[in-house]
């Protein structure tokens, strides 16, 4: 395989399995790309998600490595996600051939400016505007240390934001952070994810009509809109029970759910259940109060075919707002619940073959062949 043919990907986590947002899209850009003919080497930070010798899906070689010091890291000028992600051996391999990088997150971007990389062609994926990420998540934080280091962690990725001129080009996953970088940096494209990043069809569950509210209960973002939706259930009464599934919730929010009537809390679902679950739920309801790159759960969901109930920060910038249903107060989502109607078919083919068209593999492949080869 020619050297012109490869192209190093560098990711911030393991990409497989690929079960949570951040490495959904990881997984089957990869993928993608190897489908296509590169020669894809995969170079991994593994802290915690263990690490697979085989990789042939998505990669014809594929590199671990350590994050260095995450105490020391604190004290240093550089965001945290960053200078955690420095190790000598990743460079070293990148230097082994002239092959293009692909870059995923500012996280990755510790040797961006390196001296022995500035003729290399070099892409930067941006799965959101990471400073403006962790300002919201310091606002929401209710731990003082958690707030403190969201907070100090926001404000040196604003200011680490500059090394990005050192890209090739940067490539952003929504309309909102495209228009932002490109008020900044000159080499600015929108590349949205794939379609052929979703599951195909699986067979439904046999159960009743329900809602579906699915993510990492883990996260702050997603047991705040929980919690919201817990709020909700105690001051009204539904027409339909609602399914909150996810990996690692906690203990707390587990005996929450399980003391509310007409909720049912699945915790750590594999990923055929899961699947099973949005195709056989009547409508998802898709609760967030927290803007960022595009939300690969609201794609999922829209292409399940079903209804999509929706808070405006979980559509922000996408431009998948028409394919939604809007609410912001909880007296507009029990309206919608309760005053259910059902997609047409011809509306879901509509909606399918638009989605398509905005969602092409061809785009990934498009941008990667004009500004990196």
């Amino acid at each position: 395989m020619s050297v012109k043919s490869s192209i190093h990907i560098v990711a911030f986590d393991v990409p497989m399995p690929p079960d949570y947002g951040g490495v959904i899209d990881i997984y089957y850009r990869c993928r993608t790309l190897k489908n296509a003919g590169y020669h894809v080497i995969l170079h991994c930070f593994e802290y915690g998600r263990g690490r697979t010798q085989d990789a042939s899906e998505i990669a014809d070689e594929i590199h671990y490595y350590d994050r260095n010091s995450f105490v020391w890291s604190w004290f240093s000028r550089k965001p945290f996600i960053v200078k955690t992600r420095n190790n000598n051996e990743l460079l070293s391999r990148l230097l082994e051939d002239d092959a293009p990088v692909l870059i995923e997150g500012q996280h990755c971007t510790f040797f961006l400016d390196h001296p022995q990389l500035q003729s290399r062609k070099k892409l930067v994926r941006l799965h959101n505007i990471e400073w403006q990420y962790y300002a919201e998540l310091s606002k929401r934080s209710t731990s003082f240390f958690k707030k403190l280091f969201f907070w100090t962690e926001s404000r040196k990725l604003k200011r680490n934001e500059s090394q990005l001129k050192y890209a090739s080009v940067l490539a952003c996953i929504s309309h909102s952070d495209t228009a932002y970088y490109q008020s900044l940096f000159s080499e600015v494209v929108y590349l949205p994810v794939g379609l052929n990043l979703f599951p195909t069809h699986v067979e439904p569950l046999q159960r009743a009509h329900f809602l579906l509210f699915h993510g990492n209960l883990s996260i702050a973002e997603n047991q705040e809109a929980v919690s919201w939706i817990l709020d909700v259930l105690s001051h009204h009464t539904l027409d339909l029970e609602i399914v909150i599934a996810g990996k690692s919730p906690s203990r707390a929010l587990m005996q929450r759910c399980n003391g509310t009537t007409n909720l049912q809390l699945i915790a750590d679902p594999n990923d055929l259940m899961m699947q099973q679950l949005m195709q056989s739920a009547t409508a998802h309801l898709l609760i967030g109060f927290q803007h960022s790159g595009i939300k690969l759960k609201l794609l999922n969901a829209l292409l399940t075919g079903k209804r999509c109930i929706a808070t405006p920060a979980m559509v922000a910038g996408s431009g998948l707002e028409t394919f939604c249903e809007i609410i912001e107060t909880p007296l507009e989502l029990i309206h919608k619940i309760n005053h259910f109607e059902p997609i047409s078919e011809e509306k879901t083919h509509e909606r399918l073959s638009q989605l398509r068209m905005l969602f092409s593999d061809e785009q990934l492949l498009d941008v990667v062949k004009k500004h990196l080869y």
